[in-house]
């Protein structure tokens, strides 16, 4: 099976798609789906 991504790329702590996106994350993770999270708040970027 495909490994799956899931890209945060909102800096708002409270956005709307950062939940959902988080949502789906924990459902892959219940399914056992192999997925990983990248989050760009918790990266060192020049924004």
């Amino acid at each position: 099976m495909p490994k799956h991504l899931v890209i945060s790329t909102s800096g708002n702590p409270a956005s709307n798609s950062r939940r959902m996106g988080r949502a789906a994350f924990a459902h892959l993770q219940k399914k056992e789906v192999d997925c990983d999270w990248i989050d760009i708040r918790e990266m060192e970027l020049p924004l």
